[in-house]
């Protein structure tokens, strides 16, 4: 992952994301506020996942699992799937 960090939800993100589909996704990318290191607890979290093939499938995929850890810390986590 580009811009990796200490923060957990990034880490378990990440780590949902490989497992599921490790072999469509080319790389995840840290991106936005968090990135650049001036966000507020407020702040949301922008991904930037790269797959091999671009197909609803992933994308609805991804997006479900960035709900699902976004829910339980209680924060919005935005994917891009490209």
């Amino acid at each position: 992952m580009k811009n990796n960090t200490s923060d957990p939800i990034i880490k378990e993100l990440s780590e949902a994301l490989k497992k599921e589909i490790g072999y469509k996704i080319k790389d995840i990318v840290l991106f936005g506020s968090r990135a650049r290191g001036d966000a507020s607890p407020e702040s949301d979290y922008d991904i930037l996942v790269l797959v091999d093939k671009e197909t609803k499938e992933a994308a609805d995929r991804i997006f479900n699992m960035a709900c699902e850890i976004g829910w339980k810390y209680n924060v919005v986590i935005t994917t891009f799937v490209h």
